[in-house]
């Protein structure tokens, strides 16, 4: 579930995002949601990307980006890349921007046996560090760093239909990640009110979510907002890790024992799916014409023993087959029979419950969405 990245070297970026609206330093954009299918072990679930619309370079060049909460940094596909990873991605060319300026340093991440959603992947991404303006509108303006992909290999069973070209880094930082995060650069310029951020994807697979910048948006919130502290004790790249008390299946816990092993909740926008994991988890598969959703179960997840439901309706949604010219039912939560306790937030989820990422405070606050 954790997802570590190792950066080198510096570099600069312009980006400019759109479809936005801004008061005072707090900055609302939209998210699109992408719709992919997974495979593990035999079952299927129906995979959802959140990206923003981004403007990079002179001239831009729209590129859509990832909002991650699981990744430091922000990362790009270069035109140069031709490798697997780098298949059916908008990349930017940096030959044709005014103001890039190639540092002639080397990118290199490695991921062996690493795991995402509990499946395994393997992941080589190679690149360089440039110079290029950024701003989040046109009177907000600042260097900023990034790396520009040139290779990706991707072997992570089951995926496709990616629909992202890089990666908007926004989870949290130590001295040694600063300089590459997003958040952290625009709070410390001036840019952002607060070092936060606000998260609702849509509530079906259509329409458009919100990312809102440097605070959240209370219009869409409904009720009072519960915080949870990050376990920076547990923390590995400085992802957002909760503490997990208990995995409840139609009212049943499912729990293990967290005396002997650590139990644990990662908060993870990037994720394309409810993962759980426990011991005798159901699989949570929905059948293509839609006739056992009534039979699949309500998911509890208990951070700090504070109830978060997901019934059927929440992560089972409608998808058009266009050869049948009729909908299918397709899920986006995944349930894995595993020994240890843990969660992978993702998905519809974010679409239940409104997210806020307080980094600055280092905590999680969860909200039921208007």
């Amino acid at each position: 579930m954790k997802k570590v990245l190792c950066f080198f070297a510096v570099c600069f970026i312009s980006l400019f995002v759109v479809g936005s609206k801004s008061e005072g330093g707090v900055y609302s954009y939209d998210l699109k949601p992408t719709i992919h299918a997974i495979s593990f072990q035999g079952y299927w679930a129906y995979g959802v990307e959140f990206t923003i619309d981004s403007e990079i370079g002179t001239p831009s060049q729209s590129i859509p980006l990832l909002a991650d909460s699981g990744s430091v940094a922000v990362l790009v596909y270069s035109t140069e890349c031709e490798t697997e990873g780098c298949v059916d991605r908008t990349k930017f060319s940096s030959c044709n921007s005014e103001t890039w300026v190639d540092l002639n340093i080397p990118y290199i991440e490695k991921q062996p046996a690493m795991t995402k959603n509990l499946i395994p992947y393997y992941n080589n991404m190679s690149g360089v560090y440039g110079e290029d303006v950024f701003t989040f509108s046109d009177d907000a303006e600042f260097d900023f760093m990034f790396a520009l992909l040139n290779s990706s290999s991707w072997s992570e069973p089951g995926l496709n239909g990616y629909n992202f070209s890089g990666v908007c880094g926004l989870s949290l930082n130590d001295d040694q990640t600063r300089n590459v995060s997003y958040l952290y650069n625009a709070y410390q310029a001036g840019m952002l009110q607060n070092d936060m951020y606000g998260f609702l994807a849509p509530k079906s697979g259509s329409g458009l979510g919100e990312i809102t910048l440097g605070g959240y948006n209370p219009e869409l919130i409904d009720g009072e907002i519960t915080w949870h502290d990050v376990l920076t004790d547990k923390n590995i790249g400085q992802l957002f890790l909760l503490n997990l008390t208990d995995i409840q299946v139609d009212g049943e816990s499912l729990m293990c024992d967290c005396s002997e092993q650590d139990c644990l909740s990662l908060i993870d926008t990037g994720a394309a799916i409810l993962t759980v994991a426990g011991p005798n988890m159901p699989a949570l598969n929905v059948l293509p014409d839609c006739s056992n959703i009534e039979q699949l179960p309500v998911v509890s997840i208990f951070m700090d023993d504070v109830e978060y439901t997901i019934s059927p309706f929440d992560y089972v949604f409608k998808v058009y087959n266009m050869s049948t010219h009729s909908y299918n039912c397709q899920s986006n939560a995944l349930g894995i029979a595993y020994s240890q306790c843990l969660v992978d937030v993702g998905g519809w989820f974010f679409s239940k419950y409104y997210t806020i990422f307080d980094r600055e405070n280092t905590r999680v606050g969860f909200a039921n969405a208007a």
